[in-house]
């Protein structure tokens, strides 16, 4: 099994993290998707990243793309962010990225606590 990173783009001193955020969903389709049908099956996705819907068009795509593996196929990770802590915040967290993704499960919930 291969695991695919992606890493932040740094933002130059004019741009601000919002800035980052879109410039790295943009560059998120084309990548994940070379990277699915190159065979990585790990994801590792964050709420806080709003990453986990262009994912979810990306693995729908595997209906028609023998290239692009089916959701059965690829591991999924997603994090909650530490404000969103506790029974309920992080229950909440969850069906929202499961919504978002558009999969009735995922495969590893972590709590995400960048440094």
């Amino acid at each position: 099994m291969q695991i695919a990173y992606t890493r932040m783009i740094s933002p130059p001193v004019s741009q601000t993290i919002t800035d980052v955020i879109l410039l790295n969903l943009m560059l998120l389709i084309p990548c994940t998707t070379s990277a699915l049908s190159q065979g990585y099956r790990l994801l590792d996705l964050a709420r806080e990243y709003q990453n986990e819907g262009k994912v979810s068009r990306i693995l729908s795509m595997g209906k028609k793309d023998p290239t692009i593996p089916l959701r059965e196929e690829v591991f999924l990770v997603s994090k909650v962010w530490p404000t969103h802590l506790g029974f309920h915040p992080t229950t909440r967290e969850v069906y929202e990225s499961m919504r978002a993704l558009q999969t009735p499960y995922i495969d590893m919930y972590m709590l995400h606590w960048p440094t």
